[in-house]
């Protein structure tokens, strides 16, 4: 068992040593923008989120096999920290974007003439 988690210890490390090096070298500017925008772009199209989906869902059948077959595949966790490093960059090249913030301190109370009246139809 030890000889098992050992290997997937290290890859795991070796993902997060990575994913931080490359966050400080986006955040210090140590790439050219040009190479930067390259792999945003790439990152971006639809096909790299399809090969994400397809490696999840092919992830969770080979489980579900191995589940029933009684043993469990070395194919789960070869294709599972790829499939974790491809979503952090995709998180990582796009981080999530927000909408502007309301400042809900500063907005008057919320009230209504027809609180507590039963709802009307619409006919």
């Amino acid at each position: 068992m030890l000889l098992l988690l050992l290997p997937l210890l290290l890859i795991l490390s070796l993902e997060i040593w990575c994913e931080s090096s490359l966050r400080k070298g986006l955040r210090d500017d140590r790439w050219p923008h040009a190479q930067v925008e390259a792999a945003r772009a790439w990152v971006a199209l639809p096909f790299y989120d399809w090969i994400i989906r397809l490696g999840v869902a092919f992830c969770v059948v080979l489980f579900l096999f191995s589940v029933r077959s009684g043993h469990i595949s070395g194919a789960i966790s070869m294709l599972y920290f790829p499939l974790i490093a491809a979503t952090n960059l995709k998180r990582i090249f796009h981080p999530p974007t927000t909408g502007p913030r309301i400042d809900w301190r500063q907005s008057a109370p919320i009230s209504s003439e027809h609180w507590g009246e039963p709802p009307q139809t619409h006919s």
